[in-house]
């Protein structure tokens, strides 16, 4: 018999992520990275007509070659509405509009119990933190998103500090008619 290789069937193959890999410790599907970028770009446009009001009548104006400086005010103005829409929803439903279009929820991540108020403001304040960094802060924001395609848990940073995942939703079953 040859030591290096064992005798009988080949154990099946593996492929890169197990089905472990993909599910919490509750039995939830973790989402992907994608499904994740589409909420937020869908929270963008849900978002975009309030914040084009918000600026419009902040009173900034630019000349040619200049670039456009949001007073402090219109700053934390922009700063509170994101708050609202993002802390409020997610500690209360776990999700956003544009989370519930593709049909993902934030939970905790050991029992898959809706985030409440602390966690989602955790997950909140990562970001911005991040992104006020000086110089490199819209770098730093965009990485605490984008951890999330090389992370075993899918989790992005802001995740990982408030102690979230965030999963699929199963689609309801429609009755029988």
């Amino acid at each position: 018999m040859d030591p290096i290789r064992p005798s009988g069937p080949a154990p099946p193959a593996r492929s890169r992520r197990s089905r472990q890999d993909n599910e919490t410790a509750f039995g939830a599907e973790l989402a992907h990275g994608l499904h994740r970028v589409a909420a937020k770009l869908i929270d963008g446009l849900v978002l975009s007509p309030i914040m084009l009001i918000v600026f419009a009548r902040s009173g900034v104006t630019t000349t040619s070659g200049q670039i456009p400086v949001l007073p402090a005010s219109t700053v934390w103005i922009v700063l509170l509405i994101q708050a609202v829409y993002e802390v409020v929803l997610v500690a209360v439903r776990g999700q956003t509009v544009g989370r519930m279009a593709v049909r993902i929820r934030v939970v905790r991540d050991h029992d898959g119990g809706v985030p409440g108020w602390l966690r989602s403001l955790a997950r909140w304040a990562t970001v911005v933190a991040a992104g006020l960094v000086p110089v490199v802060g819209p770098y730093l924001a965009l990485l605490v998103y984008l951890w999330v395609f090389w992370d075993r848990r899918r989790q992005g940073i802001h995740d990982k500090v408030a102690r979230t995942v965030v999963v699929r939703v199963p689609p309801t079953p429609r009755p029988a008619a």
